[in-house]
């Protein structure tokens, strides 16, 4: 997010590949709440702001996904 915030020197598809493989595979998304269960909803949440800052454009329902991703993973912590 910090290379968009200051050059806008990330493409699009950059969020959406990340997102694919880290947010979207199911055994990724259990695989990194084991290993940090604290850090994995701050990057989900990251994602969301990201979007919010108009640096990443995806779906409606990607996002909506996201939201109720990161309420999950705030409720079992």
């Amino acid at each position: 997010m910090g290379w968009s915030a200051t050059a806008l020197a990330v493409d699009n598809w950059v969020y959406e590949d990340v997102n694919e493989t880290s947010i979207n595979d199911e055994a990724m998304q259990k695989r990194l709440m084991n290993l940090n269960p604290h850090s994995f909803p701050k990057m989900v949440n990251t994602f969301l702001e990201v979007n919010g800052r108009g640096y990443w454009e995806t779906s409606e329902s990607n996002l909506d996904r996201l939201r109720e991703l990161y309420q999950d993973v705030e409720d079992r912590i």
